[in-house]
Formats: C-alpha cells, structure tokens, sequence
C-alpha cells in the first residue's frame, strides 16, 4: 500500500484548516503526517481519523472494510487526499488501518 505525505509546506502553515483538526483532536504528526500518539490510529495518517468518525453517518461496507467518499470539503482540509474514496478497516484489537 502506498502512503500518501502531508505537504511540508501545509504541515508550516499552521493557519491551514489540517491545523484546527489536529489540535481539536489532539493528534500529534511527524513531518510526514503519521500519527504518533498511541492508540487506534497510531502510524496511519492525520486524514484517517477523521475520515474515521465521517464513515459514522453514511458509507458503505465490503468484507468488513468501510468505503468512505471524498468530498470537495476533504480535500481542502486534506490535499494529500488524491482518490475517490478510502477504504479504512478496524482490526480485532481495536486498531483503524487503511486499506
């Protein structure tokens, strides 16, 4: 699986709206938009979480993956997101992974 990187210049910017997300939720990010904190996102990137708690309203489900859309909206708060959709998967032991 390839990993998408969180644009330096944007992670610089701490007037971009990625900024306002990261500290609402309190995730801390390497300069590659990993997610450091300990817990269910733990090594995914900044964008997953958040697209976490949206599959919550509506997405569909394959195989026990959660297909969410991309919106207009996502890729403002997010330019590193580049396709239609993600498909995230919660493990048995609680952990949240792209796939």
């Amino acid at each position: 699986m390839k990993r998408l990187c969180i644009h330096r210049d944007i992670m610089a910017d701490h007037t971009h709206p990625a900024h306002e997300y990261r500290r609402t939720y309190g995730y801390d990010c390497g300069d590659k938009g990993l997610i450091t904190n300990p817990g269910k996102f733990q090594g995914e990137m900044i964008y997953l979480p958040y697209l976490w708690e949206q599959s919550m309203d509506c997405c569909s489900t394959y195989n026990g993956s959660v297909s969410v859309p991309i919106t207009d909206e996502d890729r403002v708060l997010f330019p590193e997101l580049n396709s239609w959709s993600i498909r995230m998967q919660e493990s048995d032991d609680g952990f949240v992974r792209e796939v």
